[in-house]
């Protein structure tokens, strides 16, 4: 439901859910470390052990999607500093999240928003800077973000912002520079 949420643009609900789905990831943990001590069967600890492990990652991953949300609602109040950190934040839970996790599909399923939350990172900063470089910095993650994407909605997405940083740094430059070879 948050990540619905989340793609509808629903940020403050978004962030709300995630923080209930961590909470409940949460007492999942303690529920099942509480049984562990009285599982006698090696195959059924094995597994409660396995279950503690992920719910502790996916725990992480909401604190992850938290971050992420609150950095979009930070960005559209137009705190570009702030934003930039949660940004910034959220990569690195994210990219924490990924070298937890034992499959390498699992971990390709994470670059796409790891990548999206660094571009939106430097896009934010670039923001509140006024940088061309950072913006041109912008457009590589997020041409990075396109290429680790599996659905093509993620792939528009990246395609369209790198564009727009590659705009907005053109824009930067000319403005700096009032050079009219950038003008066009």
């Amino acid at each position: 439901k948050a990540e619905d949420l989340s793609r509808r643009e629903e940020t403050e609900e978004a962030r709300d859910l995630f923080q209930q789905a961590s909470n409940l990831f949460i007492d999942a943990e303690k529920s099942i470390k509480a049984a562990l001590g009285k599982i006698e069967n090696e195959d059924e600890k094995e597994n409660a052990a396995e279950l503690i492990k992920a719910s502790s990652i996916r725990r992480e991953y909401c604190l992850g999607r938290i971050t992420l949300e609150e950095a979009k609602i930070l960005d559209r109040k137009g705190i570009h500093v702030a934003s930039s950190r949660e940004y910034g934040s959220s990569a690195k839970i994210f990219q924490n999240v990924s070298d937890d996790m034992e499959e390498e599909s699992d971990r390709q399923e994470l670059k796409p928003i790891t990548y999206l939350s660094r571009a939106w990172q430097a896009m934010t900063r670039a923001e509140a800077e006024l940088s061309p470089n950072l913006y041109l910095e912008a457009s590589k993650l997020f041409d990075e973000a396109k290429e680790y994407s599996f659905d093509e909605n993620t792939k528009a997405l990246a395609l369209g912002n790198s564009s727009f940083c590659k705009a907005l740094e053109a824009g930067a430059r000319y403005e700096a520079t009032r050079d009219m070879t950038m003008y066009s």
